[in-house]
């Protein structure tokens, strides 16, 4: 009630959008679902965050890493950062990799 009775914009985000009721599902106007990146999104990513090409080696394992989101792109950087010296493309991969499977996922979706 209070939802329809508010007259500002409203914007909600889960992870958990079939958990949701229905009666709560209606309120919401416009309903957008998030999924993981695409390869060519996985490909953007890297090179915004790392900074650094990728061989074609390289893009095919990226390309094998699921589940992966702009998020896991910046903690892995920012993580990376803290170590000394220079990171090669194998460690970033290797660093997307654990963030990949620290999600325990198979095939969920994320977003609302």
């Amino acid at each position: 009630q209070q939802m329809e009775e508010f007259e500002g914009v409203m914007v909600g985000a889960t992870n958990f959008a079939d958990s949701l009721d229905r009666a709560v599902l209606r309120r919401f106007t416009y309903k957008l679902k998030l999924d993981y990146l695409t390869n060519e999104g996985k490909a953007i990513f890297f090179r915004r965050y790392f900074k650094a090409p990728l061989t074609a080696e390289e893009r095919g394992r990226l390309n094998g890493i699921d589940h992966l989101t702009p998020g896991d792109f910046r903690t892995v950087r920012e993580s990376l950062y803290y170590l000394s010296g220079r990171q090669t493309n194998a460690e970033r991969l290797n660093a997307l990799e654990a963030e990949s499977k620290a999600k325990g996922l198979d095939h969920a979706k994320v977003g609302f």
